[in-house]
């Protein structure tokens, strides 16, 4: 094979690959209605306590909510860290529920929490069998 078609053959192949990633993006599914609502107010104050928590650096508060395995996951160590990080950006002014996302077997919350110089977006997942214990939370 001469250098021009091992060229044109890895671009070739190389855009199948960038294109066959993109279809392999799975389709978002949002909660909406009556679900949404019942969620809502089920989660509300359990984003509140990890808020709570961070903002009075309480590791008990924080974890309320928590199943076994978050426990197990963010230790008092761990959970230093995250109020260190969000901590020091003040007082929570407000919490704002963006979209419920349905993933299966969890559902993942997504909040906007605005802070006087700064936004959050906060992300707390739940089983649907268990929607009163935080299985993930992610900051960003």
């Amino acid at each position: 094979m001469n250098r021009k078609s091992f060229f044109l053959l890895a671009v070739i192949i190389s855009s199948l690959m960038v294109l066959g990633a993109c279809a392999a993006q799975p389709q978002i599914t949002y909660i909406e209605g009556d679900e949404a609502e019942q969620l809502s107010a089920t989660l509300q104050p359990i984003a509140d306590n990890i808020l709570k928590g961070i903002e009075s650096n309480d590791y008990d508060v924080f974890v309320t909510n928590f199943d076994e395995t978050m426990r197990s996951a963010i230790t008092q160590d761990v959970f230093s860290k995250i109020a260190g990080q969000y901590g020091k950006l003040g007082s929570v002014e407000s919490v704002e529920l963006l979209n419920i996302e349905d993933q299966g077997e969890y559902y993942g919350l997504n909040y906007g929490v605005n802070y006087a110089g700064s936004k959050v977006t906060m992300r707390i997942v739940v089983k649907k069998s268990a929607t009163d214990l935080v299985s993930g939370l992610w900051f960003k």
